[in-house]
């Protein structure tokens, strides 16, 4: 039984930010060099992951259970942008290192995946999906999921529902504008 709930729960999290904050500068990423950004020693990692890639995994895990409980809903297309919007700006540390160029190229089709199903429908509606519909979902989710990783990138400049309402307009509309 854990008497400090809080303070395990903190530990975890010191650990996992210790982790991003190497991966994320494309440093060398040890159990010795996360503990040592997080200041605990090698015993305390192994409380809480058998490795480097079990820390990953477990994140990684996390996340996409938020994103499959947004998919898996019935929400509208504004609201699963807008949902997903707000799991960014609570993870935004972790997705903006696993969706950037540091990141974890598996993760990254793993969402993809995993909503390309509902954007596909959106496109062709319940037949078979055509290489067109392919090229449509792909770019639509690319630009979805690089947009909020350069928003996160840029300190959230706008709100959450701003940069949704935005990237809904750009959906609707489109990116050009008018041609000149």
């Amino acid at each position: 039984m854990n008497k400090q709930p809080e303070q395990t729960a903190q530990t975890r999290r010191n650990l996992i930010d210790a982790y991003f904050a190497l991966v994320g500068k494309g440093e060398a990423v040890s159990v010795g060099s996360i503990t040592g950004r997080a200041g605990y020693n090698r015993c305390t990692f192994y409380r809480y992951f058998k490795d480097v890639a079990d820390l990953l995994e477990q994140v990684e895990t996390e996340l996409y259970d938020e994103f499959r409980s947004v998919v898996g809903g019935d929400a509208s297309m504004p609201e699963m942008v807008m949902a997903m919007t707000g799991i960014y700006q609570r993870n935004g540390g972790y997705l903006s290192v696993l969706l950037g160029p540091h990141g974890d190229p598996g993760f990254t089709a793993r969402v993809k995946e995993l909503v390309s199903p509902m954007a596909r429908e959106r496109f062709s509606g319940p037949t078979a999906a055509d290489p067109v519909t392919e090229l449509r979902v792909e770019f639509v989710l690319s630009a979805v999921l690089a947009t909020v990783t350069k928003w996160y990138e840029l300190g959230q400049p706008i709100s959450a529902s701003e940069l949704g309402a935005l990237m809904l307009d750009l959906m609707r509309n489109s990116f050009f504008g008018e041609e000149r």
